[in-house]
This record gives C-alpha cells, sequence and structure tokens, in this order.
C-alpha cells in the first residue's frame, strides 16, 4: 500500500490528536453497524436448501429484516458482516465433521456488487490441501461477493460440538474509548462472540467486519469538516489473518492506521480509504478497503 503523501486529500486534518466523547462517537458512528451489533436489532437469518456433493455446497440464506438501513434503497442490503456470519455458520453447522479440530487461520471477502435479495444464493467450494490444511471458497448471489476461508489444524484434537441456530445472531460490540493520534486511531472495544471455533466460542470474522468498519467510520469522520456521520460508506474488500484465537468475551484493544486514501476516478465526490489494523497485539490483523459517499 502507498503512504499518504501526494494522494492525501482535504477537507482531513491530518494532524488530528483528539480523545472522542461517548457523544463522538454516536453522532460520527455508523447507525447501521450499530444496529448489526444489536442483537435486538440486527438481520437474523437460517440457512435453507442445503446440498453438498463433490466438494461443492450450496444454499439460501432466508433472512428476517428488522431494522431499515437508511442509505440503501428499500431499507435493506446484505452486509460483508452478515454473509460472513452466514458462511461461518453455515460451515460449522454442515461442515463440522471436515473442520473438526481445525481453526480459521485466514480470511477474506471482496463485495463487487449489492445484494438485496432477503434470500440470497451461496456456493462455496472446499478444497483439502493436505491433512493440516483446507480451504474454502465462496461466492453469494451471482458472484456479487467473492471470498476463501483458511482453516489450520490445531493440536488439539477436540470435536467441535454442535451450537444452537440463533447463537450467532447474539454478537455484540461496544467502542469504549478512542483516541485519535493523526492517521492512526487507537480504541478499546468490549464485545461477545458466538462463533464456534475448534472447542470453544471465538472472536469471529464477522464481528471483526463491525468493530474495524465502525472505528474507520468513527476516524475519517472526525478528521473531516463534517458534524456527524450523513452519507453512506461501502467495504468493497478485506483481509484478515486470525494469528491466535481471542475468547468469546471481554475487552480487546484495536488499532487503525490509514495507509492511503485517494478521491474515486469514477465515483464523483467519493473518497477511497485504505485502512490497516491490529488487535491484541497482532492476535487478529490485516486491511479493509472502503469508499465514502461525499462528506
Amino acid at each position: 500500500m502507498e503512504n499518504l503523501k501526494k494522494e492525501e486529500i482535504d477537507p482531513f486534518n491530518w494532524k488530528l490528536k483528539q480523545t472522542l466523547t461517548p457523544s463522538d462517537l454516536e453522532r460520527y458512528g455508523s447507525k447501521f453497524i450499530s444496529d448489526v451489533a444489536n442483537p435486538e436489532t440486527k438481520d437474523l437469518f437460517i440457512i435453507a436448501d442445503y446440498l453438498e456433493k463433490n466438494g461443492r455446497g450450496s444454499f439460501v440464506a432466508e433472512i428476517e429484516h428488522r431494522k431499515a438501513h437508511p442509505n440503501s434503497i428499500g431499507g435493506f442490503h446484505l452486509s460483508a458482516i452478515t454473509a460472513l456470519d452466514i458462511i461461518h455458520y453455515s460451515l460449522r453447522k454442515n461442515c463440522q465433521e471436515l473442520l473438526s479440530g481445525f481453526k480459521l487461520i485466514n480470511s477474506n471477502i471482496n463485495c463487487k456488487k449489492i445484494v438485496r435479495s432477503l434470500k440470497p444464493n451461496f456456493i462455496i467450494r472446499i478444497q483439502v490441501i493436505d491433512n493440516s490444511n483446507i480451504l474454502i471458497s465462496f461466492e453469494v448471489e451471482n458472484q456479487s461477493f467473492l471470498g476463501s476461508l483458511k482453516f489450520s489444524k490445531t493440536v488439539s484434537s477436540n470435536t467441535a460440538p454442535t451450537y444452537e441456530l440463533d447463537q450467532p445472531n447474539r454478537n455484540s460490540f461496544t467502542i469504549r474509548n478512542a483516541e485519535i493520534s493523526n492517521k492512526i486511531i487507537k480504541s478499546s472495544i468490549s464485545f461477545k462472540s458466538f462463533y464456534r471455533s475448534t472447542n470453544d466460542f471465538t472472536l469471529g470474522p464477522g464481528l471483526i467486519v463491525a468493530m474495524i468498519s465502525q472505528l474507520s467510520i468513527v476516524h475519517l469522520y472526525a478528521a473531516s469538516e463534517a458534524r456527524s456521520k450523513k452519507n453512506g460508506v461501502v467495504m468493497v474488500s478485506c483481509k484478515i489473518n486470525h494469528n491466535q484465537e481471542t475468547g468469546c468475551s471481554g475487552l480487546l484493544s484495536l488499532t487503525l492506521n490509514i495507509q492511503n486514501i485517494r478521491q474515486s476516478s469514477t465515483l464523483k465526490g467519493h473518497t477511497i480509504a485504505e485502512i490497516s489494523f491490529q488487535c491484541m497485539q497482532g492476535n487478529i490483523s490485516g486491511n479493509m478497503t472502503f469508499i465514502f459517499e461525499p462528506f
């Protein structure tokens, strides 16, 4: 990634040093992500019509839409957060024997088109690389979303137990504090995760994407001339390294660094931001790219 030099653009104040108040976090943050992180308002889902043959699986996610998205036509679009929750839940539910004793080590997703269907189609392809590594690629709704997940065998031989259908729908997080220093924002976040891993619950990728996205939005809006968030933001790509599993609840430290920011060459007034991140002293790391509608 390029550093911020020639592509640095106004109206951002990159000399900003500020400890954000709860009021700042609320007015700069995304209401949509807040709803996604709230078990009372987030969209729910069930897996239907799962079929698997010769390493290829397919299913439909039936989504119960519960809160209108203020910046989406018709009040709904499928977020990468929910898509990742659906994919990981489906794998642990339908590929439990295959993934027993394996943990997620890498995940990525690219969002190429907006998905508005409440019954999106999912396709997964399973590749057993060797005895220690499994790669699962996926696509959502005619390749609108594309991505992959890599699992690696753990030392433990414990079998991952079955978990109930509603558990992924109870993930939540709250930003407790955040401090901006130029292009870096550091935060403390409390969370609860119901993503099942090898033999326990751990911090799942959907929740990671939600936390990074919210903090990135807060950072850029705080550094802009806007007084509050008013327009939409789309995450177009994400890569996560799950270097070490993190517990299912507690308090984590999160650091974000703006690596590159530029004006879109095709969307007038839109800003493209590339963010790197690190959680828990490197237990989780990666990068994301966002497109911000005009501030």
